[in-house]
Order: C-alpha cells, then structure tokens, then sequence
C-alpha cells in the first residue's frame, strides 16, 4: 500500500493531467511539432528527448537506457535542437519540454 508522501510526485503529475495540462496546444509549440515528426516520419526524437531529460542530459546514461550508441542519442539531440528550436541549455525549456512529454506518456 502506498501512501500519498510515498507517491507524491506521481500524484502531482496525475492531477496536472487530470486538470487538462497534457491537451494545452500553443502555437509554435516544439513538443507538440516533435511529436507530429515523429508520426509522420516514424521517428523516435520525442521519446530520445524524454529519456535524455530523464538521465539529466548524462548521454552515456540515456543511450543505454535507448540500446543506441551515445553518438546516435547525441546526433539525435543536435537534430531536435535544430530542427525544433529548443534551447535546451534553459532550465525552463528544460522542464515544461519535459512535463509535456512525460504527461504525453503517461496519459497513454
């Protein structure tokens, strides 16, 4: 049995997609464009950047958590950085980037 302490941020999460957080669409939206290249392309840039953002940008951490070369996950992060307009080297970027993909999951 959990308790709410135990699974705070997971409850915080689950509310913030409960509340709708998940469905906000702005324009030139870099997350929402990530995913739609990947659907229309079959790519997996969102997921890369997901996991990347979750090994705290450690790419030797995330390219095994991926069974891909770090150069590939590297590569991959250029990719997305230039083809989507993401400054990663922004904390803000950083987290809204990764509350979005992450509720995007998790709301599967």
């Amino acid at each position: 049995m959990a308790t709410v302490e135990g699974v705070h941020s997971r409850v915080v999460l689950l509310e913030l997609l409960e509340r709708g957080a998940a469905a906000i669409v702005l324009p030139a939206d870099p997350v929402q464009e990530i995913l739609t290249y990947d659907q229309r392309h079959t790519t997996t840039y969102g997921e890369s950047l997901l996991v990347y953002l979750d090994a705290f940008g450690e790419a030797s951490k995330a390219a095994a958590a991926l069974s891909i070369h770090e150069n590939t996950l590297r590569y991959r992060i250029r990719r997305i950085q230039e083809l989507f307009g993401l400054d990663l080297s922004d904390a803000e970027t950083r987290l809204v980037t990764w509350l979005r993909l992450h509720l995007q999951q998790i709301s599967k």
